[in-house]
């Protein structure tokens, strides 16, 4: 990200409207923004990190400038508090328009109504969707921290830049938003281009912010900015100073977190340890072995016996098929042995009738011839009685 044009109203010790050019800079990306003690200085990154999440430079919650705060105190009742800001972000040129909430005088009678805070973020060019947003919506740039400088009190620098305030009083302006012109220090831009709002009110602005930036307000006010004096403590301090310098600056309570659940599951780790050497202790007593070697001998000693006696039990099984396959022979002999016999005693049995019926086949014999001859003798008197 890199700031191109601030704008404040009523902002801070800003009565009026003050605008910083950081185009003038020309392209340098390290420069000092350097005054006396309440000149300004924490003002302008109040407005530039306001203008992009709604909040402050300095840390958030008790004792932080809170947003409502950051009117200025000198500034007419019917002066509005608002901060504009344009910046790139790789090719993409944005704008941000942001106001805290606020009081003001009614425009009607007497008395003063409470203003709701607003955002607006427009952004320069052509190649919307249908919606109306960018299609390269993009994300944090290398130059995330370029442009901007840590501040220090009563120091100067070659070629830095000396930031006043002109106190310019303007007429309060409607919520209505014009579409503002390019800064004219930038490359001119094509006819076609215009500023486009890509979004609109506080929640989505910050969201859409976000994502172009990569931070949230908390991480660019840790990596990005460093809050006013800690950078001179920085380089002064000891180890031990600055150690917590750094841990004031950086929110460390995650790392501390992980550095708690880091030594929780060593402890779990070392529990389990103690867990498994009493269980091999306990399987060193059972086998009756006094160390690792001894235990591991026996061990192969039950492997090899377990082989042995799977071999003797496949022997043992194939020596059961075999005698099942000869008790089945063996069965099949005794039947047909069983058959034979009983043949052979139906064999005696018709053996010991066969006199009485050569016997009764001689009497049947006898009988058809008997039977011939009276039908012959029949025939023979048949016919004498017809002669």
């Amino acid at each position: 990200m890199r700031p191109i044009k601030l704008t404040v109203r009523a902002f801070g010790p800003y009565a009026g409207e003050q605008v910083f050019d950081f185009a003038a800079l020309d392209g340098r990306n390290f420069f000092l923004i350097h005054g006396p003690t309440g000149a300004g200085k924490t003002s302008i990154l109040d407005a530039i990190c306001f203008a992009l999440y709604g909040q402050a430079s300095g840390n958030a919650g008790p004792g932080g400038r809170e947003p409502r705060r950051m009117r200025s105190d000198h500034a007419k009742p019917e002066a509005r508090t608002e901060v504009e800001f344009e910046f790139t972000i790789g090719p993409a040129r944005y704008r941000l328009e942001r106001r805290p909430d606020q009081v003001r005088p009614k425009k009607k009678g007497d008395g003063v109504t409470e203003e709701k805070g607003s955002a607006t973020l427009f952004e320069w060019g052509e190649g919307r969707d249908e919606g109306g947003r960018m299609k390269d919506e993009g994300g944090a740039d290398d130059d995330a921290a370029g442009g901007l400088a840590s501040e220090t009190s009563d120091v100067s620098a070659p070629e830095s830049l000396s930031l006043t305030d002109t106190a310019i009083v303007t007429k309060p302006k409607s919520r209505k938003r014009k579409a503002p012109e390019p800064t004219p220090l930038l490359d001119p831009a094509p006819a076609g281009p215009r500023w486009v709002v890509v979004a609109d009110g506080w929640r989505d602005v910050n969201d859409r912010v976000e994502r172009l930036m990569g931070f949230k307000a908390d991480q660019f006010r840790q990596v990005v900015m460093l809050p006013q004096g800690m950078f001179q403590k920085l380089l002064t301090a000891g180890s031990d100073e600055r150690q917590k310098i750094l841990e004031a600056l950086f929110d460390v309570e995650l790392y501390r977190r992980i550095e708690f659940a880091l030594k929780d599951a060593a402890l779990a780790m070392h529990r389990e340890r103690v867990k498994g050497s009493e269980r091999f202790q306990e399987t060193l007593r059972a086998a009756g072995a006094t160390d690792r070697g001894q235990l591991e001998a026996r061990r192969t000693e039950t492997v090899t016996a377990r082989t042995d006696a799977l071999a003797k039990v496949d022997g043992l099984r194939a020596i059961a098929i075999q005698a099942r396959d000869a008790l089945a022979k063996a069965k099949e002999t005794a039947a047909k042995l069983d058959e034979r016999e009983k043949a052979a005693a139906e064999l005696t049995r018709l053996e010991g009738q066969r006199e009485a019926v050569a016997l009764k086949q001689v009497r049947h014999d006898k009988a058809c011839r008997a039977l011939a001859l009276a039908e012959r003798e029949e025939e023979v008197k048949r016919r004498q009685g017809e002669a």
